[in-house]
């Protein structure tokens, strides 16, 4: 029985080096298999971190950029704001001028915006009316312009309509201070976000 016995020991030898070299086999397999998924992992995790890094960035830059139109705008409507408290304030200081200084300035209105060599007629309000000075077409002609007061009133706060038949100018002090606030805003708008 020496010789089966043999057999038998050198069948479990060669079983026990198979298993061992199958189970190393494995082992170097699953290692291989660990190294790729925790490359992959690592890969992933840095795709993944990079995106949301910039996703954030992304994300700042547009806050950044909002918070600087609200700031903007803000600004903005500030200027706008003190840009009307100063017409108003303009409007409401025409308004309480002596009639004399009121009435100098309708002329200085009437002298820039009258059409030239064309005749014309200045309509009022029934209050500037009742206190028109009596030179006061006679100043008008002084400077050139070919403008008669209507008899007959307007109804408006201050300032004049200058009438030339078809056409007509709203000279109204708060008209000419609504062209101005205009012009003065696209200006402003210009230099703010030009």
């Amino acid at each position: 029985m020496g010789g089966l016995e043999e057999i038998i020991k050198q069948i479990n030898a060669d079983a026990e080096a198979e298993k061992s070299e199958i189970i190393a086999n494995a082992q170097k397999e699953c290692d291989e298999i660990k190294a790729k998924s925790d490359a992959d992992i690592a890969e992933i995790v840095e795709t993944k971190t990079q995106k949301s890094e910039q996703s954030a960035a992304l994300a700042l830059e547009k806050i950044k950029s909002s918070a600087n139109m609200k700031q903007k705008q803000e600004y903005l409507a500030f200027k706008q704001e003190l840009i009307l408290d100063i017409f108003k304030k303009a409007l409401n200081r025409i308004e309480t001028l002596s009639d004399n200084e009121y009435f100098d300035m309708l002329v200085l209105v009437a002298e820039k915006n009258a059409h030239q060599e064309e005749e014309g007629v200045i309509c009022l309000s029934k209050k500037d009316l009742g206190r028109l000075p009596e030179d006061f077409e006679k100043k008008l002609a002084d400077k050139g312009v070919k403008l008669k007061v209507s008899k007959e009133p307007v109804d408006i706060e201050s300032g004049m309509i200058l009438d030339y038949g078809d056409i007509e100018e709203n000279c109204t002090f708060s008209a000419l201070i609504r062209e101005g606030k205009e012009v003065l805003t696209d200006k402003l708008n210009k230099y703010i976000f030009g």
